[in-house]
Protein backbone atom coordinates (compact mmCIF):
# COMPACT_ATOMS: atom_id res chain seq x y z
CA UNK A 1 0.00 0.00 0.00
CA UNK A 2 1.02 3.54 -0.85
CA UNK A 3 1.20 6.74 1.11
CA UNK A 4 -1.31 8.13 -1.01
CA UNK A 5 -3.64 4.79 -0.60
CA UNK A 6 -3.00 4.64 3.37
CA UNK A 7 -4.37 8.24 3.35
CA UNK A 8 -7.25 7.60 1.44
CA UNK A 9 -8.01 4.14 2.99
CA UNK A 10 -8.05 5.81 6.23
CA UNK A 11 -10.15 8.71 5.05
CA UNK A 12 -7.83 11.52 6.15
CA UNK A 13 -7.05 15.22 3.97
CA UNK A 14 -3.67 14.43 4.92
CA UNK A 15 -0.79 12.65 6.98
CA UNK A 16 0.61 15.50 9.05
CA UNK A 17 -1.38 14.87 12.09
CA UNK A 18 -0.65 11.32 13.77
CA UNK A 19 -3.36 12.13 16.45
CA UNK A 20 -5.77 11.92 12.94
CA UNK A 21 -4.13 9.05 11.79
CA UNK A 22 -4.87 7.07 15.24
CA UNK A 23 -8.42 8.57 15.34
CA UNK A 24 -9.15 7.43 11.93
CA UNK A 25 -7.27 4.02 12.65
CA UNK A 26 -9.26 3.71 16.35
CA UNK A 27 -12.91 4.56 14.84
CA UNK A 28 -12.23 1.87 11.79
CA UNK A 29 -11.54 -0.79 14.58
CA UNK A 30 -14.59 0.20 16.51
CA UNK A 31 -16.45 -0.44 13.56
CA UNK A 32 -14.83 -3.26 12.69
CA UNK A 33 -15.60 -4.82 16.77
CA UNK A 34 -19.03 -3.77 16.91
CA UNK A 35 -19.94 -5.09 13.46
CA UNK A 36 -18.20 -8.03 14.30
CA UNK A 37 -19.21 -8.79 17.56
CA UNK A 38 -23.33 -9.17 15.82
CA UNK A 39 -22.31 -11.14 12.71
CA UNK A 40 -20.11 -13.23 15.03
CA UNK A 41 -22.10 -16.52 13.04
CA UNK A 42 -21.34 -16.18 9.68
CA UNK A 43 -17.32 -17.04 9.07
CA UNK A 44 -17.38 -14.99 5.78
CA UNK A 45 -18.20 -12.10 7.16
CA UNK A 46 -15.30 -12.27 9.54
CA UNK A 47 -13.19 -13.08 6.90
CA UNK A 48 -13.79 -9.71 5.64
CA UNK A 49 -13.20 -7.55 8.84
CA UNK A 50 -10.01 -9.66 8.93
CA UNK A 51 -9.06 -8.41 5.99
CA UNK A 52 -10.18 -5.27 6.86
CA UNK A 53 -7.29 -5.02 10.33
CA UNK A 54 -4.66 -6.08 7.77
CA UNK A 55 -5.45 -3.29 5.87
CA UNK A 56 -5.37 -1.02 8.73
CA UNK A 57 -1.94 -2.70 9.81
CA UNK A 58 -0.71 -1.86 5.99
CA UNK A 59 -1.99 1.74 6.14
CA UNK A 60 0.07 2.61 9.38
CA UNK A 61 3.40 0.52 7.71
CA UNK A 62 3.12 3.10 4.62
CA UNK A 63 2.85 6.07 7.27
CA UNK A 64 5.56 4.44 8.76
CA UNK A 65 3.62 4.00 11.93
CA UNK A 66 3.82 1.11 14.39
CA UNK A 67 0.82 -0.24 16.82
CA UNK A 68 2.02 -1.77 19.98
CA UNK A 69 1.02 -5.62 19.54
CA UNK A 70 0.88 -7.70 22.28
CA UNK A 71 1.03 -11.99 21.19
CA UNK A 72 -2.09 -13.58 22.57
CA UNK A 73 -3.32 -17.15 22.96
CA UNK A 74 -6.19 -18.66 22.36
CA UNK A 75 -8.16 -21.44 23.53
CA UNK A 76 -8.62 -24.42 20.51
CA UNK A 77 -12.21 -25.47 20.21
CA UNK A 78 -12.01 -29.01 20.78
CA UNK A 79 -14.14 -31.50 18.85
CA UNK A 80 -16.41 -33.63 21.57
CA UNK A 81 -18.39 -36.73 20.52
CA UNK A 82 -20.62 -35.83 23.47
CA UNK A 83 -23.15 -33.11 22.63
CA UNK A 84 -23.51 -31.33 25.73
CA UNK A 85 -19.79 -31.36 25.83
CA UNK A 86 -19.56 -29.53 22.08
CA UNK A 87 -22.08 -26.58 23.16
CA UNK A 88 -20.61 -26.20 26.21
CA UNK A 89 -16.66 -26.24 25.21
CA UNK A 90 -17.94 -23.80 22.17
CA UNK A 91 -19.53 -21.28 24.33
CA UNK A 92 -16.74 -21.45 26.61
CA UNK A 93 -14.55 -20.15 23.64
CA UNK A 94 -16.47 -18.00 21.10
CA UNK A 95 -17.13 -16.13 24.77
CA UNK A 96 -13.45 -15.98 25.14
CA UNK A 97 -13.13 -14.78 21.51
CA UNK A 98 -15.89 -12.47 21.98
CA UNK A 99 -13.87 -10.76 25.15
CA UNK A 100 -11.07 -10.77 22.95
CA UNK A 101 -12.26 -9.02 20.09
CA UNK A 102 -14.03 -6.28 22.55
CA UNK A 103 -10.43 -5.76 24.08
CA UNK A 104 -8.66 -5.58 21.30
CA UNK A 105 -6.20 -2.46 21.04
CA UNK A 106 -5.29 -2.42 17.78
CA UNK A 107 -5.72 -4.07 14.67
CA UNK A 108 -2.78 -6.78 14.70
CA UNK A 109 -4.80 -8.01 17.88
CA UNK A 110 -8.10 -7.38 16.71
CA UNK A 111 -6.84 -9.61 13.66
CA UNK A 112 -5.91 -12.47 15.95
CA UNK A 113 -9.18 -12.14 18.06
CA UNK A 114 -10.70 -12.53 15.03
CA UNK A 115 -9.10 -15.43 13.53
CA UNK A 116 -9.36 -17.69 16.43
CA UNK A 117 -13.37 -16.60 16.37
CA UNK A 118 -13.21 -17.56 12.85
CA UNK A 119 -11.86 -21.08 13.40
CA UNK A 120 -14.12 -21.40 16.20
CA UNK A 121 -16.87 -20.80 14.03
CA UNK A 122 -15.76 -22.88 11.30
CA UNK A 123 -15.29 -25.71 13.27
CA UNK A 124 -18.74 -25.62 15.03
CA UNK A 125 -20.62 -24.95 11.77
CA UNK A 126 -18.39 -28.19 10.10
CA UNK A 127 -19.54 -30.28 13.38
CA UNK A 128 -22.53 -29.52 14.65
CA UNK A 129 -24.80 -31.32 11.89
CA UNK A 130 -22.54 -34.62 12.33
CA UNK A 131 -22.47 -34.18 16.63
CA UNK A 132 -26.47 -33.95 16.23
CA UNK A 133 -26.97 -35.97 13.44
CA UNK A 134 -29.33 -38.65 16.18
CA UNK A 135 -32.03 -35.65 15.53
CA UNK A 136 -31.50 -35.36 12.04
CA UNK A 137 -31.85 -36.19 8.62
CA UNK A 138 -31.02 -32.38 7.96
CA UNK A 139 -31.57 -30.31 5.05
CA UNK A 140 -30.70 -26.66 3.99
CA UNK A 141 -33.10 -24.13 4.98
CA UNK A 142 -33.46 -20.90 3.77
CA UNK A 143 -32.82 -19.18 7.25
CA UNK A 144 -30.99 -15.81 7.26
CA UNK A 145 -27.34 -16.62 8.00
CA UNK A 146 -27.10 -14.04 10.95
CA UNK A 147 -29.72 -15.94 12.90
CA UNK A 148 -28.31 -18.55 14.88
CA UNK A 149 -29.81 -20.43 17.68
CA UNK A 150 -29.12 -19.62 20.72
CA UNK A 151 -27.16 -22.30 22.34
CA UNK A 152 -27.67 -21.96 25.54
CA UNK A 153 -31.31 -22.80 24.87
CA UNK A 154 -29.81 -26.18 22.98
CA UNK A 155 -27.72 -27.04 26.15
CA UNK A 156 -30.84 -26.28 28.61
CA UNK A 157 -32.70 -28.55 26.40
CA UNK A 158 -30.23 -31.54 25.80
CA UNK A 159 -29.69 -31.32 30.03
CA UNK A 160 -33.22 -31.79 30.87
CA UNK A 161 -34.48 -35.74 31.10
CA UNK A 162 -37.28 -34.95 28.01
CA UNK A 163 -35.97 -34.03 24.29
CA UNK A 164 -38.71 -32.63 23.28
CA UNK A 165 -40.42 -31.76 19.53
CA UNK A 166 -39.37 -28.17 20.04
CA UNK A 167 -35.20 -28.98 21.03
CA UNK A 168 -35.23 -31.45 17.88
CA UNK A 169 -36.90 -28.60 15.70
CA UNK A 170 -34.79 -26.00 16.76
CA UNK A 171 -31.79 -28.54 16.04
CA UNK A 172 -32.77 -29.11 13.25
CA UNK A 173 -33.35 -25.02 12.32
CA UNK A 174 -29.50 -25.03 13.34
CA UNK A 175 -28.37 -27.54 11.15
CA UNK A 176 -30.65 -26.58 8.16
CA UNK A 177 -29.02 -22.85 8.48
CA UNK A 178 -25.24 -24.03 8.91
CA UNK A 179 -25.83 -26.18 6.33
CA UNK A 180 -27.33 -23.08 4.09
CA UNK A 181 -23.83 -21.26 5.21
CA UNK A 182 -21.41 -24.55 3.99
CA UNK A 183 -23.57 -24.21 0.89
CA UNK A 184 -22.54 -20.61 -0.06
CA UNK A 185 -19.36 -21.61 0.33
Amino acid sequence: MTKKEAIQFLELENDNQVTDIFDSVDEKLFLIKNESLQKLAVPNLLKKRISDCTRITEALIALNLEEKSSNSTFEKFNFEVDQITFLENYERCISASKLSIFNARNSNNLKEALEAAFEIQTIFNAQFPEVFSSFGPFEVMDIPSREATDTGVLLRGLKSTENSDELKSLIQREAGRLLKIASLG
